[in-house]
Parts: structure tokens; sequence; C-alpha cells
């Protein structure tokens, strides 16, 4: 008997080896026969040709094959039929989704870079819960904080499918909104969306997975997921809408109010060892975004095991914090320019987007200063070249560059020197904090819109070493490396008020 166990073990591992091979031919056919007024895929299938990978290279071919047809712009919805055909040996079996569930969840790509999972069509509703993925609903069973594989997870705690539940019995539409810029290849964004849709499933209940995959508007703090939730992802309710009955009559009210809906998230600004034992939050991106939209926050220590809020920190740069009052520029006691002054040379000092090339343009470059900037001109030599021509025409400029030490600035002294014309520095003291949140808003504010800078130009998101980079440089400019004056320029806002709520958001 025990010989004969041994003999069966092995027939059933030869006849998985033979029909792993044939998987391919089996998913072509399957896809050929498939409606053709339908473009679908099957996330299903992508979960076993993921579990099955470690057993052939057949199989990794064919995991690539599925997760490059996921990709698509239409809606993707699993097929429980072909998941099915496409079934192994029972053996070797580890269900990424059930067949049962596997048709009640789609996917959308709305932009690249912008996912939605949908499980059993959740119905549009006026309130919302909506809550962080990763550290909220779900964590790993490993305890890593990232997870080893699509199978590494579980609930936060074990009362969240109860909690959630609840919500869903008492009028609350469920949606999820998780950042996931980690997700740069192929077969990673397909684990990921067999995991999102494992926990839906799990959960039992209609309801929403967001996923942003970029640095981009759809990333929390930012707040376009939520706003294309509302205009589009909610079958036409207004998220918020107070409706009452009078007597058999429905009243709908015209004002909205969104503090019936809430968002919960653990990037909340908690300092390490804010309870016993805990780390510091890696960001407060998710106690932003929802102060972004006027929403009731809560971690989920406070939301699903009821302990008193801890206390945080926002983690920098405050917009709202911004004084109204500071001046322009100190000392006061010069003019910015002089009406006398004659040929100048103006050298700027600061951190990328601390409005330096805004300033530059309305105080300077009016005025008739000739324009020398970097990013224009692509090397230093040739600011050098322009500033020198610009000198030798009579013309006073402005160097708009980030100049953060004596070094890069002394080419621009010694030619003033050399053609003995005062040369100033105008030092934009807006701190790194200050400036990263101002590439932020003027890269991401206007995305879909064409809005840019005021003068209409579409601005890029900047990357982190730019600030990084200037801040390791940076040295305070003196008189002492030949300037005969040193302007401290304030960022001072201008602008209407409907903007300048706009910009206190939080955009990083």
């Amino acid at each position: 008997m025990r010989n004969k166990g041994i003999t069966d073990l092995f027939a059933s591992l030869k006849t998985h080896l033979v029909y792993t091979r044939s998987l391919k031919t089996i998913t072509s056919k399957q896809a050929t026969t498939r409606t053709k007024d339908s473009t679908t895929t099957t996330v299903a299938l992508a979960a076993e040709a993921a579990s099955k990978r470690k057993y052939s290279l057949e199989d990794e071919k064919v995991e690539e094959t599925v997760e490059k047809k996921a990709k698509i712009t239409q809606t993707t919805t699993v097929s429980a039929s072909l998941s099915s055909a496409t079934a192994i040996h029972p053996f070797f079996s580890k269900s990424a989704v059930s067949t049962q569930s596997a048709s009640q969840v789609s996917w959308i790509e709305k932009s690249e870079g912008f996912l939605i999972c949908q499980f059993n069509s959740p119905a549009g509703k006026s309130k919302i819960a909506a809550f962080d993925l990763d550290g909220t609903i779900v964590t790993t069973k490993s305890g890593n904080v990232h997870a080893k594989d699509l199978h590494d997870w579980k609930w936060w705690t074990t009362s969240v499918p109860k909690k959630l539940k609840e919500l869903d019995e008492t009028g609350y539409k469920i949606v999820l909104l998780t950042n996931q810029a980690g997700l740069k290849t192929p077969v990673k964004l397909g684990n990921f969306k067999i995991k999102a849709a494992n926990v839906l499933t799990k959960l039992g209940i209609p309801s929403q997975v967001l996923v942003s995959t970029r640095h981009d508007q759809y990333r929390k703090p930012m707040t376009s997921a939520w706003e294309w939730l509302q205009e589009e992802g909610n079958e036409g309710v207004d998220i918020g809408r107070l409706e009452t009955h009078a007597g058999t009559v429905l009243v709908v009210e015209n004002e909205l109010d969104v503090t019936q809906s809430f968002y919960v998230g653990d990037a909340a600004g908690r300092a390490a060892g804010w309870k016993k034992g805990a780390k510091k939050d890696f960001s407060c991106s998710d106690r932003k975004f929802a102060h972004n939209l006027s929403l009731g926050f809560s971690t989920p220590e406070e939301y699903f095991l009821g302990e008193s809020p801890a206390a945080f920190d926002w983690g920098g740069f405050e917009p709202k914090q911004l004084p109204t009052n500071a001046p322009l520029f100190t000392p006061t006691t010069t003019p910015l320019v002089p009406d006398d002054l004659g040929q100048e040379v103006v050298v700027f000092v600061g951190f990328p987007a601390s409005g330096k090339t805004e300033f530059a343009k309305r105080i300077l470059v009016s005025r008739g200063y000739e324009y020398v900037n970097q990013d224009t001109l692509k090397s230093k030599d040739k600011c050098i070249a322009a500033c020198k021509k610009a000198l030798m025409e009579g013309k006073s400029v402005v160097i708009d560059n980030t100049n953060p030490d004596p070094p890069t600035r002394a080419a621009y002294t010694a030619l003033a020197k050399t053609n003995k014309i005062p040369i100033r520095c105008f030092w934009f003291t807006a701190p790194e904090g200050l400036a990263k949140h101002n590439n932020a808003y003027r890269a991401l504010r206007g995305v879909g819109a064409g809005a840019g800078d005021k003068e209409g130009e579409k601005r890029d998101l900047l990357p982190g070493m730019a600030f990084s980079g200037y801040a390791s440089r940076f040295v305070e400019p003196t008189v002492r490396e030949g300037f005969t004056e040193v302007k401290r320029i304030n960022f001072v806002w201008e602008g209407d008020e409907e903007t300048r709520k706009e910009w206190e958001k939080w955009w990083c």
C-alpha cells in the first residue's frame, strides 16, 4: 500500500508537468472563444499562472503574457469559466481567487497610474467609509514591513470584516484608497491585483479599491482619486448629499455635508514611541488627505481598537501657517530696484520652486533686465557667456539659477568685477518644505486642465534630489563674496482667495 501511494504521487507529478506545458495552448484557445463584444481578461488566470511559475519556465512566459493583456484601458472582468478550465492538480493548488466570486471582481484602468477595482458592483451612496489598505485593513502574515508574496496578508485585526459589514448595513459605501508606487513591473502589478481581489472577495461586501501607482494627482494626500469617486465612481450620487423624508416624500437638500463620511489610515504623523514600542509613522499623508477633503480622520488603532488619539506632527511646512504680513524683501532701507542704479548683475540664490522665476519676470525682466537661466540654456558655461554678452551690450542681467555655494557664484562676481559693474545677490529664503510644496502645487494643480504657472507654462514635478542636493551644498551668501548687497527675498503669496485656498491644501 505504501509503494502504491508513492507510485500514485509520482503519477500525479507527471500528469501536472505535462499539463503545465500545455497551459499556454489552453489559454490561447480559451481567449479565442471569448465573446467578441467584450474586451476581457482574467485575474484568476493571472493568479494561477503566478502560482505555477515556480514549476516551469513555460509558466513564467504565460504569466507575463497574461499581465500584458491585463493592462488595458477598458473594464477588465474576471472569467470564472476560464478559471475552472485551467485548474491545476489539487496537490499543487494554492487558490488565488475563488471561482465562485471571481466574476464579481472587475478592474478599470482610468488613466495610466490610476486603477479601480470593484467587487459586486457597489451602489452609489451619499456616505463613504474610506480606508487605507496596507497597515489599516490588512497587514502581513510574515510580520515583514512589505509582503513577501501575494498571499502574505491577513486582516489588520480580526474585527475588520465585522466593522466593515456593519458600515455597509448602515448605509455606508466601503472604499479603499491606496498609494502603490512600487508596482513598477507587470508581475508586481498583477500580483497586487490578485491580492486586492482576494481581500475584497474575502470581505464579501460591495466595495471599491482606488489605486495610485504614480507620484501624480491621484496619490494621497492629493485628492483626484476622491474627485473621480464623486464625479464618475458613485453612480451620480453626491457624496454628502443629505436626504430626509417628509411623510412619503423624499427631500434632497441642496447643501453637501461631507462630515458624514470619514477616512481611516495609518500614515498619521505620529512620532516614534507614540505608544510603547511603536515606530514612527512613515508619513502623514493619510491625515493630510482627510484634512484636504474636510473628512473625519482616525487611525486604525482609534477606529478598530478604540484607543485614544495620539499626538502627531504634520511633518515640516504647514501651508496655512504662511505669514500674511511678511515684507517682500529685507533690508528695506534700500530699494529693491533703485531708479538710478544703472547697469548691474543680480544673482539669485534659493531652492528650486522658491519663487525665483516668477519674481525675476515680474520685477526685473519687466524693467529691461536680460534673463539668464540654466534650465533654458542647459549649461553653466552658456549662462556665463550669455551674461557676458548682455553686459557688453550695456544691459543689466538677472541670473535665475539656484547658485547654492560660493564657487558657483564666483564666476558671476568675477565677471562683474572685470567689467566694473556692481553685483547684488537676492537670496530667496523659502525653506525646503515650502519649496517642495510649491513644486507639487505648480506641477499637479493643473494636470488635465492645462494650467501651470501664471504665464500658462506647464511645470514638471522635480525629484527629491533636486532639493536635497541644493540643501547639501548651500552656503549663505555674504558681501564678502564680492556682492555690493545681499537682499533676503521672502515668499509672499499673491493671488485671489479661491486660489490661495487651493494652494493651502496639502500637496505632498
